[in-house]
């Protein structure tokens, strides 16, 4: 086999080229100072003061939206990720083994689910109107509590 020493020429020329690239890099200052001016002759990009108006305007709209949260909103999320953890820990219950394997618990979190489901439902009853998704993620929680309890009382999990 041949040694090509192509390779090796391309490293040393890499290497002297190093010793001054990293001079350059040990004073930032300068070197910020020419990338800036040597894009700003070019115009390619344009400073962050010269942001156009519509870009400031959809920031502006994106923080408005943040702030337009509501405190029955933001509870009827909290109680919606609060029912989301409890089917994740009744899903850890069905499918544990040995000690995680609690039937007993898991029906009680089951029949705590249900009660969730019915309370948020009790206190949001126009949720339909103002959030017809949140209504179907309701009605698919009301359905799988109805179903499990069914598999339950049929003996699928003994």
């Amino acid at each position: 086999m041949k040694i090509n020493t192509e390779h090796l020429e391309a490293l040393q020329k890499q290497n002297a080229l190093k010793p001054q690239n990293q001079a350059e890099a040990g004073n930032f200052e300068a070197l910020l100072t020419k990338e800036v001016s040597r894009v700003a002759e070019s115009g390619s990009v344009k400073p962050a003061y010269e942001m156009d108006m519509l870009g400031g305007i959809l920031a502006l709209e994106r923080l408005q939206a943040v702030d337009g949260v509501t405190d029955p909103e933001q509870e009827l999320m909290n109680d919606l990720e609060n029912l989301l953890g409890k089917w994740e820990d009744y899903s850890e219950r069905i499918k544990g083994m040995g000690a995680a394997y609690d039937l007993r618990g898991a029906f009680g979190l089951l029949e705590s689910i249900s009660a969730d489901v019915n309370q948020i439902k009790d206190r949001f009853p126009n949720i339909a109107r103002l959030q017809p998704q949140l209504q179907g993620l309701l009605n698919e929680f009301d359905a799988m509590t109805v179903t499990e309890k069914f598999k339950f009382n049929r003996g699928d999990y003994l």
